[in-house]
């Protein structure tokens, strides 16, 4: 089943400003299969097998060692940038379809704004 993540870690009320996001760091090892929508900027590092659709409101940074595995597809507002890290993304419309298709659950995670 599929999962969709959404991270609300931007500081202002329309996403749209990249200048007032903040960052999500995902390291180690992250697997998974849906939807992981984040409103400000994500930075992968370590081992990432994922299948499904990454959307980026802001800068999308991959780095670090391990392997990154990403079927599906990534959309990111701003930038990806990768920096000493081997990275296979592979544009599946099948997968992408079929995480669209199936039913799973949500989390929703909020960070705190100081």
């Amino acid at each position: 089943n599929s999962t969709i993540i959404f991270i609300d870690n931007d500081n202002d009320s329309d996403y749209t400003n990249a200048n007032t996001a903040n960052t999500v760091s995902i390291t180690g090892g992250f697997e998974g299969r849906g939807i992981l929508v984040i409103t400000g900027n994500l930075t992968l590092g370590g081992n990432v097998a994922y299948e499904g659709l990454i959307y980026v409101m802001g800068t999308l940074t991959i780095s670090g060692g391990g392997t990154k595995t990403i079927t599906g597809g990534i959309i990111s507002n701003n930038t990806v940038a990768i920096a000493g890290a081997s990275v296979t993304v592979t544009y599946d419309q099948a997968t992408l379809d079929a995480v669209a298709r199936e039913s799973g659950g949500s989390a929703v995670v909020r960070w705190a704004r100081q």
